[in-house]
């Protein structure tokens, strides 16, 4: 009703068959424009229209929901990862500048339930659910700031990429599938993306989409000596995936380990650490106590919601 008003698709008092069947005429981009006069706070919900379950027929692209249906990937071989500090994109915003971020610090607890998506819970619910994440990541109360965030990034993170990842991880490994490649990338390339959300380019680490600046050229074309290094080091990792289904096929000068049991492996690729830095290192258990506790907040999401 709202998008119909917003877009004078709607006349007071008609039936909303008819505010619909205009909408259906109205250009997409139109119709994408409006989707941030429906966020409550900064950019939150940070996904006001969620995919819909279609009624079954050959043409539907979603008839069951992910959680509970089967992985439809097991016979081929997938290539996955994540950045170190993804959930920079939440957090960066909220950090770079003071005024935000004490803000941001009274009214956090309100803010959990908008920001990661159990608003719709029951207010007992919500609140337990508040109270375990402060007890995780907050032990120490609200204390972050531009040097000393890391635990307000890493809540970010888990909640937005790093449960969602190790939950199809896990599904997958539990079966008998095709090859699985997982990467955690952790080197900072010169032009990293937080450079679109602030010029304080010091403060941050590796952020979401940075393996993109990895990939492709920078606009300014600055790199540094092992931004070259490992640049060109994934783009051929990336090309023998396509070609022969495996990133360091034999002869290659390093040796990418497939996943092949839950918790899973990975590759680092690259290092925070100038001192300690390589192009891959094969390592396990990432994040695990981290992701043990957003399986508990999801149960207890799933749990509210059949309730």
């Amino acid at each position: 009703m709202k998008m119909a008003r917003n877009l004078k698709c709607h006349i007071e008092g008609e039936d909303l068959t008819k505010s619909i069947d205009r909408l259906k005429k109205v250009d997409v981009f139109e119709i994408l424009k409006q989707e941030s006069t429906f966020y409550e706070w900064m950019y939150y919900p940070i996904c006001p229209f969620q995919p819909v379950l279609e009624n079954k027929n050959p043409k539907a692209f979603i008839d069951e929901l992910p959680r509970e249906s089967g992985v439809n990937s097991l016979d081929i071989p997938v290539m996955m990862g994540i950045v170190s500090d993804e959930g920079l994109l939440g957090s960066a915003p909220i950090l770079v500048n003071k005024e935000s971020t004490e803000s941001f610090k009274k009214e956090v607890r309100e803010k959990y339930p908008l920001m990661f998506g159990f608003d719709h819970l029951k207010e007992e619910l919500q609140e337990r659910i508040k109270t375990e994440i402060d007890e995780f990541y907050f032990k120490d109360g609200h204390n972050y700031d531009l040097n000393n965030h890391q635990n307000l990034t890493n809540l970010f993170s888990d909640a937005f990429f790093v449960s969602g990842f190790d939950e199809y991880l896990e599904k997958r490994l539990s079966q008998k599938s095709a090859e699985t490649y997982v990467y955690i990338l952790d080197h900072k390339p010169t032009e990293s993306m937080i450079n679109l959300i602030t010029e304080d380019n010091e403060s941050f680490g590796v952020t979401h989409g940075d393996e993109t600046r990895m990939l492709f050229p920078f606009p300014s074309g600055r790199y540094s000596e092992k931004d070259i290094l490992l640049r060109e080091a994934m783009v051929k990792m990336w090309v023998n995936f396509a070609t022969y289904g495996n990133p360091t096929p034999s002869g290659s000068h390093s040796k990418w380990k497939p996943a092949t049991e839950y918790p899973w492996n990975y590759a680092r690729l690259g290092s925070r650490d100038l001192n300690n830095w390589y192009i891959l290192d094969n390592e396990n258990n990432f994040a695990r106590e981290r992701i043990e506790f957003w399986k508990k907040v999801n149960s207890m999401i799933s749990e509210g919601e059949k309730q």
